[in-house]
């Protein structure tokens, strides 16, 4: 089932008192992806904000659904992300958000796999 953006309902819950988990449902009330945000997990992050993770459904690719949780997640605010770099879909995905790599890497916490911090300043300019 291929969709657009206006067949999501975009949820925003408070997870924790400083960090954001948003849900996207589908028509059907189906969990259709997500995203959260919070402080920065880097003690050196070049931004006050760090998006965590955004997920979406197979059939949801090319929809918009994806933009649509970042902003709602991390708003015009700057923010950093930790992409695997060998995952070029997401890389491409954040390159067209107005991320850029910065230079830090990492073994990704989870799956030791080298990870790149990906910073994107506000979009209001700050």
């Amino acid at each position: 089932m291929a969709g657009d953006a206006s067949d999501w309902t975009l949820v925003r819950e408070v997870a924790l008192s400083d960090a954001v988990l948003v849900v996207a449902r589908d028509a059907t009330g189906e969990v259709a992806g997500f995203a959260s945000a919070g402080p920065p997990t880097d003690p050196l992050a070049p931004a006050a904000w760090e998006l965590y993770a955004i997920d979406i459904v197979p059939h949801a690719y090319g929809t918009g659904l994806a933009a649509d949780l970042l902003s709602a997640a991390v708003g015009d605010r700057p923010v950093l992300v930790w992409v695997r770099r060998d995952n070029g879909r997401a890389r491409a995905f954040y390159a067209k958000a107005g991320f850029a790599a910065d230079g830090a890497r990492r073994a990704g916490e989870t799956t030791g796999r080298p990870e790149l911090r990906l910073w994107r300043p506000g979009t209001d300019g700050t």
